[in-house]
């Protein structure tokens, strides 16, 4: 992420994260208890340089938020337990009904998080089926991951290598196609295939490089509007170890050409010079980084 950074400390960078800072985006992570959601935002954002809180609003005060500059991450509590999961599914509906300031929905992703090394997915499909996707505004915006691959067994999983097996492989690829399916038949919506990865936390005290998180990355940048897409990237975790790919994609390089989209529709260069020159000065920022990667 060497590159986002050299790009924010450019003039036009500069000028550019200026243009960001009356805009929010906020990203609902959701899931069943145990499935690692806290670990994922972390890798992801450094959420320990985040300011911590609550929802203010009664209804949905069981939500905990992240707050990263202008990106909020809203936590909500693991579902599965039974006692409590219809208070939680009240608390994230009324989340995604929830409007900004400027009477826009506030949601602009949806994370469902799933546990890889659990064939169970049963309370994921209700949540998925009854909570959020009868109740968002987009469901463009839902994102499906498919975390802890590293815990799917040795038949599966090089813990040396610390990535899938040939069998691992193909086993992760009919997991994630199942699930896709599953859902579209049960709600009549597409949506995108589930990424898999694996957070590199094991327990505590044991950590290891994490596998694929670039390419879940990539799925979040995408999936999020385009004119937002450049605070997200902005606020991922520097220090973080992103080159443990599956092998099949430059991330990195798909990951700049979408955000050169959402750039667009944020510099109005139609009737501003100005914008005009931002704008190419930018594209060929990402157009040099791409070929020196």
């Amino acid at each position: 992420m060497s590159t986002i950074n050299k790009f924010f400390e450019d003039e036009f960078g500069k000028i550019l994260k200026n243009k960001l800072k009356n805009m929010n985006i906020n990203i609902l992570i959701v899931g069943a208890t145990g499935v690692g959601k806290s670990s994922t935002i972390n890798v992801l954002f450094d959420t320990n340089k985040a300011a911590m809180g609550y929802d203010i609003t009664p209804e949905t005060s069981l939500i905990e938020s992240y707050s990263l500059e202008n990106l909020t991450i809203w936590d909500t509590p693991g579902l599965g337990d039974g006692e409590k999961d219809e208070d939680y599914a009240d608390a994230i509906i009324k989340k995604l009904y929830e409007k900004d300031g400027k009477g826009n929905y506030l949601i602009d992703l949806v994370l469902v998080i799933i546990d890889g090394s659990n064939r169970d997915f049963g309370t994921t499909y209700n949540l998925l089926e009854n909570v959020i996707i009868p109740n968002i505004k987009d469901q463009n915006r839902i994102l499906i991951a498919i975390n802890k691959v590293d815990k799917i067994g040795k038949k599966f999983w090089d813990s040396e290598k610390n990535f899938p097996t040939n069998e691992g492989k193909i086993y992760l690829e009919e997991i994630s196609n199942k699930i896709k399916s599953r859902i579209e038949e049960k709600t009549k919506i597409q949506i995108k295939k589930p990424t898999y990865y694996s957070t590199g936390i094991l327990d505590e005290d044991t950590r290891k490089p994490p596998y694929n998180l670039a390419r879940l990355l990539f799925e979040m940048v995408t999936t999020t509007p385009e004119q937002k897409r450049l605070i997200l990237i902005d606020n991922v975790n520097q220090e973080q170890d992103w080159e443990n790919n599956d092998g099949e994609k430059n991330y990195f390089e798909a990951i700049f050409d979408s955000l050169l989209e959402g750039i667009k529709k944020i510099v109005d260069f139609v009737t501003d010079k100005e914008n005009l020159k931002l704008l190419n000065n930018i594209i060929s920022f990402f157009n040099k980084s791409n070929k020196d990667a």
